[in-house]
């Protein structure tokens, strides 16, 4: 006669259960990985294509503002004309020189900055940048000074002749152009130079008028 008893249940390893399962749900979790990954990767190439497409379309503004500055504007003329003693003190005398300035243009410009050199026959000289910091009218011609450092002796022991060069940078006052010229876009200088067979003493002081005879009633 059959055996009613149930056979005896079968033992499981717990740890090789969790180990199954967790193998398990790591098969059902790989499909999702995948849709996750492709996702972030197409997210990604569209951020760096709406990025270049920013990039294209300010390129093409700025190349456009840089054709219509550069064709607006119009270089102002420079001219080294003179240059005069100033005084005399500690083995140094300082010197200044005169720039005759012309726009030619219909527009207003702004002057910025001078890159300049000034030299001696006896090799000495003095170099350097002096900020200009004024407007140029349209057909306006002025004058301008800028200084210069040289050693007393070079200009005491009879030294005369004198030569400059350098330039100055400029800028149009128009708001876009402005916005080009700070972002470093835009960059727009005129060269100038100059010579000369003498310096210009240093004016003599004022001698105050004398009383008149008798001093004041």
């Amino acid at each position: 006669m059959a055996s009613d008893r149930l056979p005896p249940a079968r033992r499981t390893d717990p740890a090789r259960t969790e180990r199954d399962l967790r193998d398990c749900g790591s098969g059902d979790r790989e499909p999702a990985r995948v849709a996750i990954a492709a996702r972030v990767a197409i997210a990604a190439r569209a951020a760096i294509a709406a990025r270049v497409a920013i990039a294209a379309r300010v390129a093409i503004i700025c190349s456009v503002g840089l054709l219509a500055v550069g064709c607006s504007i119009v270089r102002p003329e420079a001219r080294a004309t003179d240059v005069r003693v100033v005084n005399s003190a500690n083995g140094a005398t300082q010197l200044a020189i005169t720039v005759a300035l012309t726009n030619p243009g219909k527009d207003e410009v702004e002057l910025v900055e001078y890159d300049y050199a000034l030299t001696l026959p006896d090799g000495s000289g003095y170099g350097g940048k002096w900020a200009a910091l004024r407007a140029l009218p349209p057909g306006a011609t002025v004058n301008a000074e800028i200084p210069a450092v040289v050693p007393t002796a070079s200009v005491a022991s009879g030294v005369s002749a004198w030569r400059v060069s350098g330039s100055i940078e400029f800028r149009d006052p128009k708001s876009f152009a402005r916005i080009l010229y700070e972002a470093g876009l835009l960059r727009t200088s005129a060269s100038f130079s100059g010579e000369g067979d003498a310096l210009r003493p240093a004016a003599a002081a004022a001698t105050p008028p004398a009383s008149p005879a008798g001093g004041a009633r």
